[in-house]
């Protein structure tokens, strides 16, 4: 049963996360604030910080994957997100994918990941490349 709730508490955020970024997506253009130009990059990129510091959290949780496939996991597995969420709003009326907005959602899940290894990284003792 721990093991149930620390699998759950590592990955659990991050699935909720994307839940709610595929949430705001679906809204048209209608639903949302208009920003200035440009403002909606910096807000992309805040959203998938957050996101990209639950995937590193929750992927640093995991003892049992070596630091180069937990990096692998989260740059593929948040690029990949990031890739089908623009698709998506490309469908939903009044919205469009911008390449743009995808960039700004890899530099704030790369910022996040870096920055999470940063500061917890070399405290728990994950800097080798194959697990322990």
């Amino acid at each position: 049963m721990d093991r149930l709730i620390k699998l759950l508490n590592g990955q659990l955020p991050w699935v909720t996360m994307m839940i709610l970024i595929t949430i705001q997506s679906a809204m048209t253009s209608t639903l949302l604030v208009k920003l200035p130009s440009g403002m909606d990059k910096f807000i992309h990129f805040l959203i998938f910080f957050v996101l990209g510091w639950l995937m590193t959290r929750g992927m640093y949780d995991s003892e049992k994957i070596s630091l180069l496939l937990k990096w692998l996991i989260i740059l593929a597995g948040g690029a990949l997100f990031a890739l089908l969420d623009e698709w998506h709003q490309s469908l939903v009326p009044g919205r469009v994918a911008d390449t743009m907005d995808w960039l700004a959602d890899m530099a704030g899940i790369i910022s996040a990941g870096l920055w999470y290894y940063y500061l917890n990284g070399r405290n728990k003792n994950v800097t080798a490349l194959t697990p322990e």
